[in-house]
């Protein structure tokens, strides 16, 4: 008598057995996940699973070498600093967009130069900026403050509109 196997299936050889995580989220957080899992096509667990395995994986994989991340992230924080002077993100307004191309142009290579423009003086302009439109926190603040002291002040750049 051939009698049928009860439980579950067992998983194919290429499927990996998965653990589960318990985690609570803000209804915000749940919602954007929900939303990407939807656009993604796969479900909320495996968004979770393959937003939080992206998170591990080596920076130079994800954004290239390191001068390529230090461009991103001056990029990254040159863009912060335009929309917190305008109020209004790149990507609903015009006028901030225009705003920040021109600040990013100011800090690309180009073909002459062949190296991104003088990398301690884009961090010091756009951490001058973030200062200015009040973007760290207090104790952020204090420490950078602390940290280039007096030249915070002379080092607006003319990347940033005043406020």
């Amino acid at each position: 008598m051939n009698a049928a196997k009860r439980g579950r299936p067992r998983l194919g050889a290429n499927l990996v057995k998965r653990h589960p995580l318990n985690m609570k989220a803000t209804f915000a957080l749940r919602t954007q996940l929900e939303a990407a899992a939807e656009l993604s096509g796969r479900s909320l667990s495996l968004e979770v699973e393959d937003r939080l395995a992206a998170s591990f994986l080596p920076h130079d994989v994800v954004f290239g070498s390191e001068e390529t991340q230090a461009l991103l992230r001056a990029i990254a924080g040159v863009v912060q600093v335009v929309e917190a002077s305008t109020g209004k993100g790149w990507t609903n307004d015009g006028q901030t967009a225009e705003v920040a191309y021109q600040a990013i142009t100011k800090i690309l290579p180009t073909a002459e130069e062949g190296t991104v423009q003088s990398d301690v003086s884009t961090a010091k302009a756009v951490i001058v900026g973030m200062l200015h439109y009040g973007l760290f926190d207090e104790q952020t603040t204090k420490a950078v403050v602390k940290l280039i002291g007096a030249e915070a002040e002379e080092e607006q750049s003319g990347l940033y509109p005043q406020a």
